[in-house]
């Protein structure tokens, strides 16, 4: 009746003359429900780590940027370089420790 309504399948292998106990079946419906939730949870922290990851990249290309002289050797070298070489500017011109 259980799996009916709720809609997980419970295991009924472990039924005593065609019943299940509804206690078992009420923690087996708990933790499936809890394990989703740390899924579903787990993922929209990545996204949102992902996002401020994006901000906090731009916020420091933006101060980067306002602290060279626009079309200077470094301004451009700024705008071109891997992600590693930006750091290294980062560093250089104290955006980052």
């Amino acid at each position: 009746m259980i799996n009916t309504y709720v809609g997980p399948s419970l295991s009924v292998s472990e039924a005593e003359g065609g019943q299940v106990k509804v206690c078992k079946a009420l923690q087996e419906i708990m933790e499936d429900e809890r394990a989703e939730a740390r899924k579903v949870g787990l993922e929209e922290g990545r996204q949102e780590g992902r996002q401020e990851g994006r901000e906090e990249g731009a916020d420091m290309l933006a101060r980067l940027l306002m602290s060279l002289e626009p079309g200077g050797k470094e301004f451009n070298k700024a705008l071109r370089a891997s992600a590693r070489e930006r750091m290294k500017l980062y560093k250089k011109y104290g955006i980052v420790d």
